[in-house]
């Protein structure tokens, strides 16, 4: 049982914790992470996965209130995943729904790194080395004129900057000659399986469960048509991204594309800064067996590069 000063302890530091973090209270005042006996369990255990479940009957079973299921399980970047399950260098990933139960089930995994850049594109690591490299489009001002116009920018709006300005096609080396389809984007839920890390484990089932598609287009490169999956993160900074974020969409899109064309996995980050917009753009060319979410995008397998576009604006720099 813990004491009232420890759990007054614990709800002091409460307060200073990420806002991702979900905290409860049970009926006997004690003071847990969402996660906290989870972890404990899996070590306990000597485990490195905890076997998909359903994410309600886990919070109910604990005794703990429901704490919104987005929030504790859709993880896009590192800073948004639970503060516990980082301390413990442990992912959680959202795998749909059950086939025989109702809402999204989640499985957890260790990471064996100390970064967690297994299960991250760390952009700190990532772009490090890469210097930043004038970019002059060879369309018309004219033809980017309406982007000159938009006060802030979304993901979706920078895709298509990237794209229609020839930045894409350049940086990750498609055909000049060639025609480069516009942005196709979408929604929808996908059923597909998959493993957490490289070593023999166990294949997760992420069944009819929500995917979200920033960008796919198509285009030429050396004369090979191929298929291009972009995930886009914009803001006023660097960050990281999640690389089941590009494992999910290539799952999910990888039957319906031919199998003559290779797909391209592109991680675009975009910051607006006073000279121009600057995107730092990772390429990864998917294989055939990638199932295997430590196994794709890593650093060493990634073609990297900054470009800066000067655009300028008639507004004020977004945040």
């Amino acid at each position: 049982m813990w004491s009232a000063d420890r759990c007054e302890v614990y709800s002091s530091f409460l307060s200073t914790r990420p806002a991702c973090t979900a905290w409860v209270h049970d009926n006997r005042s004690k003071c847990l992470g969402i996660f906290t006996r989870a972890i404990e369990e899996m070590n306990a255990n000597g485990l490195c996965y905890r076997n998909p479940e359903s994410f309600v009957s886990y919070i109910q079973n604990q005794g703990f209130r429901d704490t919104g299921t987005a929030a504790a399980i859709s993880v896009d970047s590192i800073s948004k995943l639970d503060q516990d399950l980082r301390n413990a260098n442990v992912m959680v990933f959202r795998l749909g729904a059950g086939r025989d139960t109702k809402g999204s089930r989640f499985a957890l995994a260790k990471s064996e790194a100390v970064d967690m850049s297994d299960y991250f594109l760390l952009d700190s690591l990532l772009f490090s080395t890469t210097a930043p490299k004038l970019f002059i489009p060879s369309v018309s001002y004219q033809s980017l004129f309406a982007f000159t116009l938009i006060p802030k920018f979304t993901e979706t709006s920078l895709v298509n900057l990237a794209v229609f300005s020839g930045l894409l096609g350049h940086a990750i080396g498609l055909d000049q000659s060639g025609t480069i389809s516009a942005p196709a984007t979408g929604q929808s839920t996908y059923t597909f399986s998959f493993s957490p890390r490289r070593d023999p484990s166990p294949m997760w089932e992420h069944y009819k469960g929500q995917v979200e598609v920033d960008a796919l287009l198509t285009g030429y490169r050396q004369g090979i048509p191929v298929a291009v999956i972009v995930e886009s993160k914009a803001n006023s900074g660097l960050g990281s991204l999640a690389k089941h974020k590009l494992l999910y969409p290539y799952l999910s899109l990888r039957p319906t594309i031919p199998e003559y064309m290779p797909i391209l996995l592109v991680y675009m980050r975009t910051t607006r800064e006073s000279d121009g917009f600057h995107f730092r753009i990772a390429e990864y060319e998917a294989k055939s067996g990638d199932t295997s979410v430590t196994a794709i995008a890593n650093p060493l397998d990634c073609k990297v590069c900054h470009l800066v576009l000067p655009l300028h604006t008639a507004y004020a720099l977004a945040s």
